[in-house]
């Protein structure tokens, strides 16, 4: 069963990777008039670092197939490929976002958090907005 927490995470938070690096990026929603949101991707955060320069002497490696049960053998003639983060890192990092309130609140009636965008004030989440205050969307 998936967690309120969850689904704001599956739908508001991505990483996001090009030759640059890896960015940490959310889904800020903005109204264009009382009937009409609209969201961006915003950079948060780059995470990780960059891959390691060649070496001059290279170190065999070990990797094993996603879609076999044998290990095979490589050899590297490149350093580390691809953008390096630790599972840590990305949490933090994660965590840090969904504690930023210039992103997300949590409402005083439902205590849940929400993107600012779907906040009806600083306090007050849009569905607790129609329940306590008879606010008609």
């Amino acid at each position: 069963m998936t967690t309120h927490l969850d689904e704001i995470k599956r739908d508001y938070i991505r990483l996001r990777a090009n030759e640059q690096g890896l960015w940490l990026e959310v889904r800020v929603i903005e109204w264009n008039g009382p009937h009409t949101p609209y969201s961006n991707w915003t950079v948060v955060k780059r995470l990780g670092q960059p891959p390691a320069p060649p070496e001059e002497h290279t170190i065999p490696t070990i990797s094993l197939p996603f879609n076999t049960g044998e290990y095979e053998s490589n050899v590297s003639d490149h350093g580390s490929e691809g953008w390096i983060v630790t599972p840590q890192e990305l949490e933090q990092s994660v965590a840090k976002l969904l504690a930023n309130r210039r992103f997300f609140r949590v409402c005083s009636h439902c205590e849940k958090l929400f993107p600012r965008g779907r906040m009806f004030d600083t306090k007050t989440c849009q569905s607790c907005a129609v329940k306590e205050f008879g606010v008609v969307y």
